[in-house]
């Protein structure tokens, strides 16, 4: 037996020492083969949760094989096809969970997990993580810079402002979203990106109700579509739309003015100002600040009239409306503007200076713009004038006249009719009843001295008459009446009417002067009212047709007493107009003007004063009618040219009328005047304006209603305005330059 029992016992031990060797040398290698297989074992059911803004949580189970792998190691990628960043690399093989932290907001990951440390190749499992969430986005600011748009910029925090981060703009009392287009819809279409929405400049959005209440507030989503919760929120009301123009301004009565305001526009409140008077209306209907004046509609009269009180007679207002939203914010324009004028005053103070037996004066105190007077019994009127007097002229010898004035604001409505007064001329002249007889007969003797020829006149009898009884002389039968004869230098050889002018009209004025009918203080050459009146009186006075004209009967008493002698030199103007001038002018040419129209009849003003204004366009109007000129108002080339020419003749020149001296001379306005003020420096006030032909009574120092209509009359020739009637800075820079 090759083999014992013992020896088959121990078989491995009685082989050969290499026969041992190499099966110690297979078994190793087989072993060893079959562990490599399984060193690594790669972790399985890999999953990410509890994700916030700035991590999340991966699980996993351990490989099922127990390799001997050492360690796990994360490594993290945002593009899924590179692994930069190692977030561990030494996670015991016993763990099955890691939180990942420091993550970037709403941002998309891919994570790795490596088995290692084994004797084999390292075992990777891959997943997609996801987003983590978004950042809450911050307050949005919310304006309103229209009636009907509403601008809003959101904040977007921490959240990437790419595409993955969608916002929704919330209107939470309008439940409606920004669309895309910048209207507002529904909320489920309303998810827009950073970019759609300004990129964090306003998003101007459209088609918002008139001064309504939104309160806004924004979500964020991220790319996996969770959402944020909302921003705080913001509030504003859309502006309030401009006002409607009030429907009607107008005045009542010389203190009050009547508002009617448009259509409501929803605005919260109103504010209803006067730009001429710098005041707004109140509650209770006064004026005072803009500040206390914001109004509801209904407190405005509900689109009935208001009417406001405490306003200043014939001022002018202009009336225009803001409107503001229930935020307090103001419309960007006002309304259109109204214009209107208070009503003014019936004139008071008639009174009627008697000047001479054929001249009274009206005089009067008004606030008005310009007044009218009217000779009632003469059937002769002022026409609408600026000052507060009426001369009227070529009136009858001891013949009471009555007078009334009206006046009128500057939207031209008139007042009522100031109560009449009545006035007497002086007693005629001349004549006179003897001592018995039948009356004398009325004559009115006629002396003309013509310049420069002195002619003695011829003493004029009157022959002496019976006594009469009593009754006789109460209730003559005929009154006869002679003309007297005078000696005159000039024979009148054509009819003179209304329009003439020329040498003839000259003499006729001097023939009624020196008659006593021909008041006028200078020789005009113009045959107008003046004249006409004073011819009627003649006429009567000497038994003629009082037909206003130089007729062939009153030729022929005039001539009959004709002596030829040196013909009067004919007068022209001695002044040669060099430049053309228009209201506002002042100055030498003025003066000069001025002084022609006077002797031409069409200047009335009592002084003369160098101020171009609107007595003197209206003169030069009448002077360019007259004399076939286009009537412009102003001294232009074809006037100055008829001027010059001598077509409107005047006496033979007397020395210069020079203004009158007044304590105005030198005088520097330096402090602003107002109605009620009484001092030196109204007083030089009164005189400059008296001067310059506004003010018409003598100066007395008190700023009263007068003086404030002359300041107005003034103001307005120099367009200073809104023409207050006090004197401010403008006002007095106009006043010193004079």
């Amino acid at each position: 037996m090759l083999f014992s029992k013992g020896w088959k016992q121990n078989w491995l031990f009685n082989l050969p020492v290499f026969t041992v060797a190499i099966l110690f040398a297979f078994a190793f290698l087989f072993l060893g083969i079959q562990t490599a297989s399984a060193a690594n074992d790669p972790v399985t059911a890999l999953f990410s949760d509890t994700t916030t803004t700035v991590g999340m949580t991966l699980h996993w189970t351990n490989g099922a094989l127990a390799g001997d792998e050492a360690t796990y190691t994360i490594l993290q990628s945002t593009d899924g096809a590179t692994y930069p960043t190692t977030v561990s690399s030494s996670i015991a093989t016993t763990t099955d969970s890691f939180a990942v932290t420091d993550l970037a907001t709403n941002t998309l990951y891919w994570f790795q997990v490596i088995a290692t440390g084994g004797t084999g190749d390292p075992a990777t499992t891959t997943l997609v993580a996801g987003f983590t969430l978004a950042t809450p986005p911050g307050t949005p600011t919310v304006t309103s810079t229209g009636a009907t748009t509403l601008n809003v910029t959101i904040d977007a925090a921490t959240n990437p402002t790419t595409a993955s981060t969608t916002f929704l703009v919330y209107d939470s009392v309008q439940d409606v979203a920004i669309q895309a287009d910048g209207t507002w819809g529904a909320s489920s279409t309303g998810w827009l990106t950073y970019s759609q929405l300004g990129a964090g400049s306003a998003t101007t959005t459209t088609g918002v109700a008139t001064n309504t209440a939104h309160t806004i507030k924004v979500l964020a989503r991220n790319g996996q579509g969770i959402n944020t919760a909302y921003s705080s929120s913001a509030s504003s009301y859309t502006l309030a739309a401009t006002p409607n123009t009030p429907v009607a301004v107008t005045s009542t009565a010389a203190t009050t003015l009547t508002i009617t305001l448009g259509a409501d526009n929803a605005a919260t409140t109103y504010l209803v100002y006067d730009s001429a008077q710098d005041v707004a209306l109140q509650v209770g209907g006064t004026w005072g600040a803009s500040s206390t004046a914001w109004l509801t509609y209904a407190q405005l009269g509900g689109g009935s009239a208001t009417t406001t009180t405490g306003l200043a007679t014939n001022t002018a207002h202009t009336i225009k409306v803001l409107g503001r939203n229930a935020d307090g914010v103001s419309t960007a324009a006002y309304s259109a503007a109204l214009n209107s004028y208070t009503l003014t005053s019936v004139p008071t103070t008639l009174a009627i200076t008697v000047n001479d037996n054929n001249h009274l004066t009206a005089t009067w105190s008004s606030p008005a713009t310009t007044d009218y007077a009217e000779n009632t019994t003469a059937g002769t009127n002022s026409g609408w004038v600026s000052t507060a007097s009426f001369s009227s002229t070529g009136l009858s010898c001891a013949t009471a006249y009555t007078f009334r004035a009206k006046g009128r604001n500057g939207d031209g409505v008139e007042t009522d009719w100031a109560s009449s007064v009545s006035g007497t001329t002086a007693a005629c002249g001349g004549g006179g009843s003897g001592g018995g007889g039948s009356p004398s007969p009325s004559v009115t003797p006629i002396v003309v001295v013509p310049t420069p020829v002195v002619v003695t006149p011829v003493p004029v009898v009157t022959p002496a008459v019976p006594a009469t009884t009593p009754a006789e002389v109460v209730a003559p039968s005929v009154v006869v009446t002679t003309p007297v004869v005078p000696v005159i230098s000039y024979n009148f050889t054509k009819n003179l009417v209304v329009g003439s002018v020329g040498t003839e009209v000259r003499e006729l004025q001097k023939a009624l002067k020196d008659s006593g009918h021909f008041t006028y203080p200078t020789i005009t050459g113009y045959f107008g009212n003046v004249t006409k009146n004073a011819l009627i009186a003649y006429q009567q006075a000497n038994g003629l047709t009082t037909s206003g004209q130089l007729d062939s009967a009153t030729r022929a008493v005039l001539n009959s007493g004709f002596v030829a002698s040196t013909p009067a030199p004919t007068a022209s103007v001695s002044y040669n107009f060099t430049k053309n001038l228009g209201v506002g002018s002042v100055g030498n040419e003025v003066r000069e003007l001025q002084k022609a129209l006077k002797d031409s009849g069409h200047f009335v003003y009592p002084t003369i004063t160098n101020y171009f204004g609107n007595v003197t366009k209206n003169a030069l109007i009448a002077y360019q009618k007259a004399n076939g000129l286009t009537a412009s108002g102003k001294l232009d080339s074809a006037t100055r040219s008829a001027l010059g020419s001598g077509s409107a003749p005047v006496s033979t020149p007397a020395p210069a009328t020079v203004a009158p001296a007044s304590v105005t001379t030198g005088y520097v306005f330096s402090t602003n005047l107002y109605p009620g003020n009484n001092s030196a420096a109204v007083k030089a006030l009164q005189q400059k304006l008296k001067d310059l032909g506004y003010f018409t009574v003598t100066p007395n120092g008190n700023f009263g209603p007068a003086t404030k209509a002359a300041v107005v009359k003034f103001q307005k020739d120099r367009d200073l305005k809104p023409f207050p009637g006090f004197v401010g800075p403008g006002t007095r820079s106009a006043l010193n330059a004079l």
